[in-house]
């Protein structure tokens, strides 16, 4: 079962979809409890969840408490014929405390060594109607370490470490594929993408906004499998169908350079570019602002346009993110 974050939540469906079809092409998707997401799969999907950014809580449904035994034997194989106790705890557990009483007593029937910890537990249990969840680990609270408020360097219109991953969610990649931002700025969603494991190509048209993306990803990072450099996004030095997905955020021309270029030529003319250089049936994920018909221009480029949606920055701003498909 999985939690979507508040903040986040109109972007959760989405890409909750695009992470997990990167992992397993047969899953089910059922809606519960208001926003909460059921899903259903043969495949281990722990990988999948550490990537989220727009989930808040992962739960490993179980049916019964000899599953909780032998997950505990699973995760702590190196530690097996040590005697080691094991901690859990149950979480809300005055909601319902006489059946997590009773859950307590037969998960000790199953594993004797287990105990209870407040303060350090190694599972955290929570009770559902018909089963148990074990909380798994998500990507958030990692991904929340590289938020703008904690780098060296960060200008006041850097994008949030949160959404920077979920756009790069939405291009559907997985490690070792080749990702783009050709409006790199100082390198938040590539950054991301990095860290993702996907073999990254960024490019700005200001010198000056390279060498800082530069100094965060490689040297504050330490990430080598970034290629930076100065270049336009109109004019790309790529081969024809050579990148695997593109994820980026245009200058909008509110308080951002667009160095002379009307706005709408130049998003017509990067869409023109982007669809040479993107395989076939690869996503585009662009921001931009409501008054660029990015629908009519994509379908002039050659994409097929997949959905939208709409974030509100700030009073003079919204923030829409369209999701695109080389046809």
């Amino acid at each position: 079962m999985v939690y979507p974050d508040a903040r986040l939540s109109f972007l959760f469906p989405a890409e909750l979809k695009a992470v997990i079809s990167s992992y397993s092409e047969n899953f089910i998707l059922r809606k519960v409890n208001g926003d909460a997401v059921i899903i259903e799969s043969n495949r281990d999907l722990s990988e999948a969840f550490l990537r989220l950014a727009s989930a808040k809580q992962v739960f490993l449904m179980l049916k019964d408490f000899s599953q909780i035994h032998e997950l505990l034997l699973r995760k702590f194989r190196s530690r097996i014929g040590y005697y080691i106790p094991f901690t859990i705890s149950i979480l809300n557990f005055n909601e319902n405390p006489s059946k997590a009483g009773e859950v307590i007593r037969e998960i000790k029937e199953f594993s004797p060594w287990i105990r209870i910890s407040l303060i350090a537990p190694q599972l955290e249990l929570r009770l559902f109607d018909d089963s148990i969840g074990v909380r798994m680990p998500v990507g958030r609270d990692i991904i929340l370490d590289r938020d703008p408020k904690y780098r060296p360097y960060a200008p006041p219109t850097a994008m949030e470490s949160l959404l920077s991953r979920a756009l790069v969610n939405l291009t559907r990649l997985t490690p070792g594929h080749i990702f783009l931002d050709p409006f790199c700025g100082t390198g938040s969603i590539a950054l991301e993408a990095a860290e993702m494991g996907l073999r990254v190509i960024c490019i700005d048209i200001n010198p000056r906004i390279v060498e800082e993306a530069k100094m965060l990803i490689q040297e504050y990072y330490g990430h080598r499998n970034v290629d930076i450099s100065v270049g336009d996004a109109r004019s790309l030095d790529l081969e024809d169908e050579s990148i695997d997905g593109i994820a980026t955020d245009p200058p909008y021309g509110i308080s951002s350079p667009t160095y002379g270029t009307p706005l709408n030529l130049l998003y017509r003319e990067f869409l023109s570019e982007a669809n040479r250089v993107l395989k076939p049936d690869a996503c585009l994920v662009i921001c931009h602002t409501p008054s660029i018909p990015l629908e009519k221009y994509a379908l002039e480029m050659g994409f097929r346009y997949e959905y939208s949606f709409s974030m509100r920055v700030h009073s003079r701003l919204t923030r829409l993110i369209s999701v695109l498909r080389v046809r």
